[in-house]
């Protein structure tokens, strides 16, 4: 099913939305992660929703707008993964889909991806887990771009710093996804667990959903250090 998503070609590359200064204000000074979901949307969000994984969709799209316009070109590529993180939400089957594309329209016209205050506030509740997942999300969407540069990686080590992810987790998510050397092999047998799907069986279907992109790589790359 498709969202609202495939106008992501507009981000970045000259044209802006101009969000009501009214709403700008009630989420410039958000203070809990479920307050700037609704004014982000602009509708009341439900106890169900939330349990849906909604806040780690939120904070996914956030990011990944971030990885898609920080060089200021929007990849085709870039757009189809977006969407597929969409229709992923879609299929775990409890997030409504106008729900779906009001976060998305929020978080683009809000350029929630430039206020490192913000993001950290969506990623608040996330566990250390959902954290790692995230950033391999982010990892995985540059790594299928045309080209995976200093900007995207640049950005990505911020992220990873401010969500307190390890360095050494960090470091071997990227290695991971550019084939460059493994710096730390003794983090991968952690980190393969923790991307287990089976791992987020507690948060959401959504997370497990998405884990089943990273986890794979994550447990390979394991069996081969460990060899």
């Amino acid at each position: 099913m498709t969202t609202h998503a495939s106008h992501a070609h507009s981000a970045g590359a000259g044209h802006q939305h101009t969000p009501s200064g009214s709403n700008t204000d009630c989420i410039a000074h958000a203070s809990t992660p479920e307050t700037l979901l609704a004014h982000l949307a602009g509708q009341p969000i439900d106890e169900t929703a939330l349990k849906s994984g909604l806040i780690f969709l939120a904070t996914s799209i956030t990011l990944l707008w971030g990885v898609m316009a920080i060089d200021g070109k929007i990849e085709p590529q870039e757009q189809s993964y977006l969407q597929s993180i969409l229709d992923a939400s879609l299929q775990s089957g409890k997030t409504p889909p106008h729900l779906v594309e009001a976060l998305v329209d929020g978080i683009e016209q809000h350029q929630l991806y430039l206020n490192p205050r913000l993001f950290l506030l969506l990623a608040s509740p996330l566990n250390a887990s959902e954290r790692l997942l995230l950033l391999g999300l982010g990892y995985d969407m540059a790594a299928k771009s045309e080209h995976f540069g200093a900007q995207e990686r640049m950005y990505l080590r911020a992220i990873a710093q401010r969500l307190r992810i390890p360095q050494s987790y960090q470091a071997c998510l990227e290695a991971s996804f550019t084939e460059q050397a493994m710096p730390h092999p003794e983090a991968l047998p952690e980190m393969a667990q923790m991307t287990h799907p089976t791992h987020f069986e507690s948060t959401s279907a959504l997370t497990q959903l998405l884990a089943q992109r990273i986890h794979p790589n994550m447990a390979r790359l394991a069996t081969l250090a460990s060899a």
